[in-house]
């Protein structure tokens, strides 16, 4: 079974700046190759945030990421799981 991932902004900068410099062993590579089948998910607002990192929203890296992951649109119930989560991972110092 994959292992499902709704990744933030942070880790696709990462990943984008790993592949570009033809890094395969950076942070963001070593997560996804603990688990090679791993499903990425974004949420319309990191695509949004992601793509604000561009002189165009039709630039090739932009459009790969659209498409090669799944998008998630942003409801109430996933901005408070959000909420929940972040708390958690600050409770434990993470």
């Amino acid at each position: 079974m994959a292992l499902r991932v709704s990744v933030d902004t942070t880790f696709l900068i990462d990943l984008q700046r790993e592949r570009a410099a033809g890094k395969h062993n950076g942070s963001a590579h070593r997560f996804l190759s603990q688990s090679p089948d791993t499903e990425l998910f974004l949420s319309t607002v990191v695509l949004g945030e992601f793509a604000a990192g561009f002189d165009r929203t039709d630039d090739p890296i932009v459009v790969s990421m659209r498409e090669r992951h799944t998008l998630v649109p942003v409801d109430a119930e996933i901005a408070l799981t959000y909420a929940r989560v972040t708390r958690e991972l600050r409770r434990r110092g993470e």
